[in-house]
């Protein structure tokens, strides 16, 4: 039987933000050039953040180094606050749709959204 270890990230490195003040301004900043009726997204919540990140990507040498080794580097991730979960949501001035995934299970996605929350959002 293999051993199974359990190796969390020990650091997510954000390298530059974006902060919105609602919801809307984020899709508008975020999808503002989709065409009308669009549906974009999804848009990851998170105890009560709604979010959307890039990441490196994985196809450098020293990029899967730090992923190995426990830092996930964020090249730069967009958020608001968002406090009721919703799958869809239309913005009707720019008839677009957003939708939305509840990534709220995930230990490293809360741990972010508190760091967010207490961190990035009061500025």
């Amino acid at each position: 039987m293999p051993e199974v270890i359990y190796a969390p990230r020990k650091q997510v490195i954000i390298h530059e933000y974006s902060r919105y003040d609602s919801i809307e301004n984020l899709i508008s900043g975020t999808y503002g050039g989709a065409p009308p009726g669009a549906t974009v997204g999804p848009i990851k919540w998170v105890d009560g953040v709604a979010l959307v990140h890039s990441a490196y990507p994985m196809t450098t040498e020293s990029v899967v180094k730090e992923l190995l080794e426990g830092r996930l580097h964020w090249d730069h991730v967009s958020f608001a606050p968002m406090e009721e979960y919703k799958r869809n949501l239309h913005l009707e001035d720019s008839n677009i749709t957003a939708q939305f995934i509840n990534v709220s299970v995930n230990p490293v996605f809360r741990d972010i959204a508190k760091f967010i929350r207490e961190n990035l959002m009061r500025e």
